[in-house]
């Protein structure tokens, strides 16, 4: 055999050419085989990175023949009414995140999730815990992190959990780690706890936002109106002979009657707005 291996490396020297091509060949089909035996390694082979994932289904809605996500009311929807599914969890990829407390500044890829994401990928953490499920209703700034993320820029600080980071000037709070290989969605780094609109939470708390963000332009229209008419009716008793420039009774009765009548024209469409399903609406509608 030794024979044979010298015998093709002469036969090489003697053609440069030849060998040059034979072995950019060889590269090249090398290099292509292992380019998609590591696609389909990753796409076929490679089982997910979570518990029965034969049993993981994506649910979406359809919006003029166009797949589009679901609201976190939908979610909750289904989450409610729903018997065919052992647990429901949102999430929405694609935000970047400015971490700025960490080893160096980076652009984080980041995704919001439902603290129920990971118990329905059958994930468990390797520190901390999931937030809870109040926070999902409310105003939270809860955080988890990938496992790379908490080594490369934490330097696997073991006192990471409870430690507030700093994102785009915000302050958050780590609650867990996730385990080492886990990548869904693909490369993110931060998971940020959906923290939904108070709007959601309740009907009084809704009534009460869209009152008071209307009641605001209606004082600022009121007091602007006011002091107009207040300067009419200065003009206006200039011309006009034995009338008062100005009347406080005339004024404060026009004022509570302006008042009170914007005050109904809010209430009465807000609070009937507000008792409507808002999943209904929109199935109507649609």
């Amino acid at each position: 055999m030794w024979r044979e291996i010298v015998h093709a490396a002469r036969s090489l020297l003697a053609r440069p050419s030849f060998a040059l091509a034979a072995i950019v060949t060889i590269a090249l089909g090398a290099g292509a085989n292992v380019a998609v035996f590591s696609y389909i390694h990753a796409l076929l082979l490679r089982p997910l990175p979570f518990r029965d994932p034969a049993a993981i289904v994506f649910v979406h809605t359809l919006i003029r023949g166009q797949k589009q996500g679901l609201a976190y009311r939908e979610v909750q929807d289904i989450r409610e009414r729903g018997h065919s599914f052992s647990g429901v969890a949102a999430y929405s990829d694609g935000a970047h995140y400015n971490l700025t407390s960490g080893k160096i500044p980076e652009d984080v890829p980041g995704t919001m999730v439902t603290r129920d994401l990971f118990a329905v990928l059958g994930v468990t953490l390797s520190r901390g815990e999931v937030w809870s499920e109040s926070s999902d209703q409310g105003r939270s700034f809860d955080v988890l992190l990938s496992h790379k993320l908490w080594v490369t820029q934490f330097d696997s600080d073991p006192k990471i959990v409870g430690r507030q980071i700093t994102m785009v000037d915000v302050p958050y709070t780590v609650r867990g780690v996730l385990p080492p290989g886990f990548d869904f969605p693909d490369r993110t780094g931060i998971f940020r706890c959906w923290g939904t609109s108070p709007l959601a939470t309740s009907h009084t708390s809704r009534l009460r936002a869209v009152s008071l963000g209307c009641l605001r332009f209606v004082g600022v229209g009121l007091a602007a109106g006011l002091v107009l008419s207040w300067w009419l009716s200065g003009f206006i008793s200039q011309l006009i002979f034995d009338t008062a420039a100005h009347d406080p009774a005339v004024f404060a009765g026009a004022a509570l009657f302006l008042s009170v009548t914007a005050v109904v024209a809010i209430l009465a469409p807000a609070g009937r707005a507000l008792r409507l399903d808002p999943i209904s609406a929109l199935r109507n509608t649609l």
